[in-house]
């Protein structure tokens, strides 16, 4: 008589010793830094089925969801992806780092941030924490350079220059520092003048 082949045998290990669903995952990473989010989103969501318990699924799902441009899925993956029983510390981190960006697009920015500084603490060296720092100096960033514009249109020109050197500080690169730097050089020649 035959026995029942063991499925979960058969997708845990190919004869090189790596995880058939980790490929698999790996695959729908791909498909989604490709920009093709069907195809990543189909693997993804098979990757839910096989390995129910899992995280990577999620947050595959959650980022094709930020990448579609609906934060309201991608936030109800990432919050998922936190419940299931495997995820680990950078897993749970990845996540709480997904939900705040989706919370963010949405306005809901306090909640955000602590979601940024938990994901901090979650994987303190990782590069979910490094992302979330990124974020984190990000909104500070902007939220000075809105209080510079402020300081701008009541034409109080070193108030406005102070806030602008503040929020290059908070972020001093990417494209958020240099539409800074530019503000701040507008600022420069109207204190000058």
């Amino acid at each position: 008589m035959r026995r029942p082949v063991d499925l979960t045998q058969l997708l845990n290990l190919r004869s090189d010793g790596r995880p058939i669903l980790q490929l698999l995952g790996e695959a729908g990473f791909f498909w989604l830094y490709m920009g093709e989010l069907d195809n990543a989103r189909g693997v993804f969501n098979a990757l839910a089925r096989l390995a129910p318990d899992d995280p990577a699924a999620e947050i595959g799902l959650a980022q094709v969801a930020l990448a579609n441009d609906n934060p309201q899925a991608a936030e109800q993956h990432a919050q998922q992806a936190l419940l299931k029983p495997l995820a680990q510390r950078s897993g749970s981190a990845l996540a709480l780092v997904l939900l705040a960006e989706a919370q963010d697009r949405v306005g809901r920015h306090e909640s955000a941030q602590r979601h940024l500084r938990r994901a901090i603490d979650l994987d303190t060296g990782g590069p979910a924490a490094a992302a979330a720092r990124f974020h984190l100096q990000a909104a500070q960033s902007l939220d000075l350079a809105g209080e510079a514009e402020k300081q701008w249109s009541k034409r109080n020109y070193l108030e406005s220059m102070r806030l602008w050197e503040n929020a290059l500080a908070a972020c001093p690169d990417g494209p958020i520092a240099s539409m800074i730097q530019q503000r701040l050089s507008a600022t420069h020649a109207q204190v000058e003048t």
